[in-house]
Protein backbone atom coordinates (compact mmCIF):
# COMPACT_ATOMS: atom_id res chain seq x y z
CA UNK A 1 0.00 0.00 0.00
CA UNK A 2 2.78 2.44 0.88
CA UNK A 3 4.51 1.66 -2.40
CA UNK A 4 1.34 2.59 -4.23
CA UNK A 5 1.10 5.96 -2.44
CA UNK A 6 4.78 6.66 -3.16
CA UNK A 7 4.31 5.81 -6.82
CA UNK A 8 1.30 8.16 -7.06
CA UNK A 9 3.24 10.96 -5.40
CA UNK A 10 6.18 10.41 -7.70
CA UNK A 11 3.84 10.48 -10.69
CA UNK A 12 2.61 13.91 -9.57
CA UNK A 13 5.91 15.39 -8.39
CA UNK A 14 8.21 14.36 -11.26
CA UNK A 15 6.30 16.26 -14.01
CA UNK A 16 6.12 19.29 -11.72
CA UNK A 17 9.88 19.24 -11.12
CA UNK A 18 10.57 18.88 -14.82
CA UNK A 19 8.29 21.83 -15.61
CA UNK A 20 9.82 24.05 -12.93
CA UNK A 21 13.36 22.99 -13.78
CA UNK A 22 12.90 23.86 -17.44
CA UNK A 23 11.26 27.23 -16.84
CA UNK A 24 13.31 30.10 -18.16
CA UNK A 25 14.10 33.20 -16.16
CA UNK A 26 14.59 36.57 -17.76
CA UNK A 27 15.46 40.06 -16.64
CA UNK A 28 14.36 43.10 -18.58
CA UNK A 29 16.03 46.43 -17.98
CA UNK A 30 13.43 49.16 -17.67
CA UNK A 31 15.84 52.08 -17.84
CA UNK A 32 19.39 52.40 -18.96
CA UNK A 33 21.99 54.68 -17.47
CA UNK A 34 24.27 56.21 -20.08
CA UNK A 35 26.73 57.47 -17.43
CA UNK A 36 26.38 61.13 -18.29
CA UNK A 37 26.86 63.55 -15.44
CA UNK A 38 23.68 64.75 -13.83
CA UNK A 39 23.35 68.50 -13.25
CA UNK A 40 24.21 69.66 -9.75
CA UNK A 41 21.44 71.24 -7.75
CA UNK A 42 21.98 74.95 -7.04
CA UNK A 43 21.97 74.38 -3.28
CA UNK A 44 21.68 71.38 -0.95
CA UNK A 45 19.14 71.73 1.83
CA UNK A 46 19.99 70.07 5.14
CA UNK A 47 17.05 69.35 7.41
CA UNK A 48 17.30 68.73 11.14
CA UNK A 49 17.11 65.10 12.16
CA UNK A 50 13.94 63.99 13.90
CA UNK A 51 14.58 63.15 17.53
CA UNK A 52 12.25 61.25 19.82
CA UNK A 53 12.40 62.74 23.34
CA UNK A 54 12.42 59.21 24.74
CA UNK A 55 15.79 58.63 23.03
CA UNK A 56 17.43 61.66 24.64
CA UNK A 57 19.57 60.99 27.69
CA UNK A 58 20.45 64.00 29.83
CA UNK A 59 23.22 63.13 32.24
CA UNK A 60 25.52 66.06 32.88
CA UNK A 61 27.31 64.90 36.03
CA UNK A 62 26.40 61.25 36.38
CA UNK A 63 23.41 59.51 37.88
CA UNK A 64 24.77 59.95 41.43
CA UNK A 65 24.27 63.74 41.23
CA UNK A 66 20.75 63.70 39.81
CA UNK A 67 17.74 62.74 41.91
CA UNK A 68 15.02 63.63 39.43
CA UNK A 69 14.25 62.47 35.93
CA UNK A 70 14.42 65.22 33.25
CA UNK A 71 11.01 66.19 31.92
CA UNK A 72 9.82 65.24 28.45
CA UNK A 73 9.92 68.93 27.50
CA UNK A 74 13.54 69.24 28.62
CA UNK A 75 14.53 66.11 26.70
CA UNK A 76 12.64 67.39 23.64
CA UNK A 77 14.37 70.78 23.80
CA UNK A 78 17.79 69.14 24.19
CA UNK A 79 17.06 66.83 21.25
CA UNK A 80 16.13 69.78 19.02
CA UNK A 81 19.28 71.60 20.10
CA UNK A 82 21.48 68.63 19.20
CA UNK A 83 19.68 68.10 15.85
CA UNK A 84 20.14 71.80 14.98
CA UNK A 85 23.82 71.69 15.91
CA UNK A 86 24.35 68.57 13.80
CA UNK A 87 22.65 70.04 10.73
CA UNK A 88 24.73 73.25 11.07
CA UNK A 89 27.93 71.19 11.19
CA UNK A 90 26.86 69.23 8.09
CA UNK A 91 26.15 72.49 6.23
CA UNK A 92 29.54 73.86 7.28
CA UNK A 93 31.39 70.75 6.06
CA UNK A 94 29.48 70.67 2.75
CA UNK A 95 30.29 74.34 2.10
CA UNK A 96 33.96 73.69 2.97
CA UNK A 97 33.97 70.86 0.40
CA UNK A 98 32.67 73.25 -2.28
CA UNK A 99 29.07 72.03 -2.20
CA UNK A 100 26.65 74.92 -1.71
CA UNK A 101 24.44 74.04 1.23
CA UNK A 102 22.21 75.71 3.76
CA UNK A 103 20.10 74.61 6.66
CA UNK A 104 16.48 74.10 5.69
CA UNK A 105 13.74 75.84 7.61
CA UNK A 106 10.20 74.75 8.32
CA UNK A 107 8.94 76.61 5.24
CA UNK A 108 11.36 74.98 2.74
Amino acid sequence: MWQMIRAERAALVVPLLITVGCASAGVDSATRYDQTDLPRPPVMLVYDFAVDPEDVLIDQFGAAFSDEEPSRGERSARGREVARSLSLQIVEKLNAAGIPARRASITT
